[in-house]
């Protein structure tokens, strides 16, 4: 009965965008950190309409001098502003749509994990690479509409996505995807946290934390859960090659490093977006067997 009821209860639109720009106002507060706002910026930082939906997840302190300033948008704003609506319409409406339901109805990324069953080893491999991608363009053509929109008034807002799919490491990636979410995790949980305590394997615990309440922060959900354990893992065992290797020469030509290094980021991110885009975590291991199965 009290699911039913929490159910019935209609959350305002980017809650979760919201609660964590209020979240580090109060945290600065906490660490006595400068801003200041009049209750009215304040107001239009929580309610700045561009970034109400879903981001990219502001701090005040960087809003507060925009805000206070007599903002005259250049010829430059708006013609990148134009440039970078237009680019974030084409991917969000054109691209993401493409790869969500496919050219002809029912033959995308949303019809292959529709099916109960039956996927083969490739089958999966393409979902997987074909959501990332769906999503990609989807969040960041959305990210590109804000920040365009943000320009044509003179506003300029932190940038959100920066070619995650080129990431050699997952490290990396995860400077580059969801920037302004991964920052905040990064400034206002794993800091303080790995602070506490100096040895290495509180280090690779706080990461671990960082990255579930990364799942939980889209939903609280198993799949969302597991998600968040598997890219903790891979930045744990990103870290351990790290300390295991350092020192070491690498008799393999550069260029080559770089490829090998890029495809096995690639392809673990890809497998991950399996969990990420399961129904649940019955599909996610069915989907995942088919991958190591040589059969399929």
């Amino acid at each position: 009965a009290l699911a039913d009821v929490l159910h019935s209860i209609l959350m305002p639109i980017g809650i979760s965008f919201w609660t964590f720009q209020a979240l580090s106002y109060l945290i600065d507060i906490y660490r006595e950190e400068e801003a200041d706002p009049t209750l009215l910026e304040f107001c239009l930082y929580m309610a700045f309409w561009p970034t109400v939906f879903s981001g990219p997840v502001c701090r005040l302190y960087k809003m507060l001098p925009q805000f206070r300033e007599t903002l005259k948008p250049t010829l430059d704003d708006i013609a990148m502003g134009t440039f970078r609506l237009v680019v974030g319409l084409f991917m969000k409406l054109v691209m993401a749509r493409i790869l969500e339901t496919g050219l002809n109805s029912g033959e995308g990324v949303s019809a292959g994990f529709d099916q109960l069953n039956n996927w083969g080893g490739l089958d999966v491999w393409f979902l997987g690479i074909g959501f990332g991608f769906q999503l990609y363009f989807d969040f960041a053509g959305y990210s590109h509409i804000v920040i365009g929109t943000a320009l044509l008034f003179g506003i300029r807002l932190e940038e959100n996505f920066d070619h995650p799919f080129l990431s050699t490491t997952p490290s990396v990636f995860w400077t580059r995807w969801h920037m302004s979410l991964s920052f905040w995790i990064r400034d206002y949980v794993f800091f303080p946290l790995a602070a506490m305590l100096r040895q290495a394997w509180w280090r690779n615990v706080t990461l671990m934390i960082a990255m579930v309440l990364f799942g939980l922060w889209h939903g609280a959900t198993a799949t969302f859960i597991i998600w968040g354990v598997y890219h903790g893992l891979l930045l744990i065992g990103h870290r351990l090659w790290q300390q295991r290797t350092r020192g070491m020469t690498v008799s393999m030509p550069p260029f080559l490093v770089v490829i090998t290094s890029w495809s096995l980021t690639f392809g673990l991110v890809s497998l991950g977006w399996i969990f990420f885009r399961a129904h649940d975590l019955s599909q996610a291991w069915k989907m995942l067997a088919a991958v190591v199965t040589p059969a399929s």
